[in-house]
């Protein structure tokens, strides 16, 4: 399985506030990567085998969250999930 690196970044400066590397199929095993985005703050998914985005992923709203899931872990067990991503 490959890993994503997860880069939050300020929206106005593009400076990087935090980086965090999973591997693909974390939900599947209940180890959601949660993230809370400010307004200004913007979300980067890099494959670190390619150095690219992911060719695949799944994004869905459930709720609130905007819940992404990569195909190599099950689309049915999102691997992140932006907290509080829509608002009311």
């Amino acid at each position: 399985m490959s890993n994503i690196k997860t880069i939050v970044k300020n929206g106005a400066s593009g400076g990087v506030k935090s980086e965090q590397v999973l591997q693909v199929g974390k939900g599947v095993r209940g180890k959601s990567v949660r993230i809370k985005l400010a307004p200004d703050e913007l979300l980067q998914l890099v494959d670190e085998e390619t150095g690219l985005g992911p060719e695949r992923i799944r994004i869905e709203r459930v709720g609130y969250d905007l819940q992404l899931s990569f195909p190599e872990g099950g689309v049915d067990a999102p691997d992140v999930i932006v907290e509080s991503y829509y608002s009311d």
